[in-house]
C-alpha cells in the first residue's frame, strides 16, 4: 500500500478495496442506529415513568423510570466507545503506513492468512493479519499483528490479536515447534502435539522451551538448534513461541505489536540480524529434505486416534465379563 496517506479519509477509502476482513468486521454502523434507536425509545419511556412518579410520589416507580434512563445511556456509551476503539484502530494503522513506507519497509493493511503456513494462522474463528510490513533486508523478515476471535473460554476479550515475525531461510526443513515456557500471559490459541514427537532439548533450555518435531527427525532438530543458536533465542526472544515449517520461520510474540512504534521495526530488524541469520547459517548446510515432502507434526488427536482400538476392545471385554456373571 503505498497511496491513501494524505488524509484519513483517504486511507479509510482506499481500504474499502484493500480491507475487506477489517472493515466487514469493524462495521459499526447497523449496530450503532440499532443501539441508537432503542436507546431513544428507552429514554422516553423512563422519562415517562418518572414524570408518572413524580406526579404520584411513588419512589419505586422513580427509581424504575431512573434505571430505564441510565440503562439507555449505557448503551449510547457503548456505542461511543466502540466508535471511538475504531477511530483509534485506523489511526495507528495509517501511522504504521507511514511509519513502514518511511524506513523503506512495505506495508500492507490486511493479508488473508491463507497465504501463511505457520499454525497460528489457523487459530480461532474469522482470522486476519492486519499492518503486515515487509522488507528483504538483510533477508526477506515481515512483522504484523494475527486478528481472530478466540476460541470459548480462552479469552475473555472475545478478540485476540498476536504479533508475529516471519523470515524466509534457505533450505526446507522439517516441521519444528518451539514452545515458550512460563509464559507471563496464556496463550489465545493452543496447538497441542503429540507427545511422541517431544524432543527434549540440552542443558538449561528445556527450562525455556519444549521442542516438537516430527517422530524421527529428532537428529534434524539438534542440528538445526545447537546450543549457541538456542542462547541467541533466549536472549533475543523470550517468552516467544518459535516455528519453523519448510523454508519459513515464525516468532509468535505474547501479545499484539503496536507497529506504529518504530521501537518494534527496530526490533524486529535486530531478530533478522541476530536469530535469523543465526537459523538461516544452519538450514542453509541442511540438505536431507531436498526433492522431499517436508514432514509436518501430528495433532494431539492423532495419539487418541491410536488408543481408540483399545478402548473399544476393553469395553467389549468389560461387556462379556458382566454377561458372564464374572461381577457377580
Amino acid at each position: 500500500m503505498t497511496h491513501g496517506l494524505a488524509s484519513m479519509r483517504d486511507f479509510r477509502r482506499h481500504a474499502t478495496h484493500e480491507a475487506p476482513l477489517i472493515r466487514r468486521a469493524e462495521r459499526i454502523w447497523p449496530m450503532a442506529l440499532g443501539w441508537g434507536a432503542l436507546s431513544l425509545l428507552l429514554v422516553a419511556i423512563g422519562g415517562l415513568v418518572v414524570f408518572i412518579a413524580l406526579d404520584t410520589a411513588d419512589p419505586s416507580v422513580f427509581w424504575a423510570g431512573a434505571a430505564i434512563v441510565a440503562f439507555a445511556l449505557f448503551l449510547l456509551g457503548s456505542i461511543c466507545v466502540v466508535a471511538l476503539a475504531n477511530a483509534r484502530g485506523w489511526r495507528i494503522r495509517r501511522e504504521a503506513a507511514e511509519l513502514a513506507l518511511a524506513r523503506g519497509w512495505h506495508f500492507e493493511l490486511e493479508v488473508d492468512p491463507r497465504h501463511f503456513r505457520g499454525s497460528l494462522f489457523t487459530a480461532g474463528r474469522d482470522g486476519r493479519v492486519e499492518t503486515a510490513m515487509h522488507t528483504h533486508e538483510p533477508r526477506m523478515i515481515e512483522v504484523g499483528n494475527y486478528t481472530f476471535s478466540a476460541s470459548a473460554g480462552r479469552s475473555l476479550k472475545g478478540i485476540d490479536q498476536v504479533g508475529y515475525v516471519r523470515m524466509v531461510l534457505d533450505n526446507e526443513l522439517p516441521h519444528m515447534y518451539l514452545q515458550a515456557q512460563n509464559r507471563v500471559r496464556p496463550r489465545p490459541y493452543s496447538f497441542t502435539f503429540d507427545r511422541v514427537q517431544r524432543v527434549d532439548l540440552e542443558g538449561d533450555f528445556i527450562n525455556h522451551w519444549r521442542l516438537f518435531v516430527p517422530e524421527g527427525h529428532g537428529p534434524d532438530a539438534y542440528y538445526i538448534f545447537m546450543p549457541d543458536l538456542m542462547q541467541t533465542f533466549v536472549d533475543v526472544i523470550p517468552g516467544c513461541d518459535v516455528e519453523i515449517v519448510g523454508t519459513e520461520m515464525y516468532i509468535y510474540a505474547p501479545g499484539r505489536f503496536d507497529l506504529a512504534n518504530a521501537d518494534v521495526l527496530a526490533a524486529a530488524e535486530t531478530i533478522a540480524e541476530t536469530v535469523g541469520a543465526h537459523t538461516a547459517s544452519r538450514a542453509a548446510r541442511f540438505t536431507d529434505l531436498v526433492g522431499k515432502d517436508v514432514p509436518r507434526l501430528s495433532p494431539a488427536t492423532a495419539w487418541a486416534l491410536r488408543l481408540a482400538p483399545a478402548f473399544v476392545v476393553s469395553a467389549m471385554l468389560i461387556v462379556l465379563a458382566g454377561q458372564s456373571g464374572l461381577f457377580g
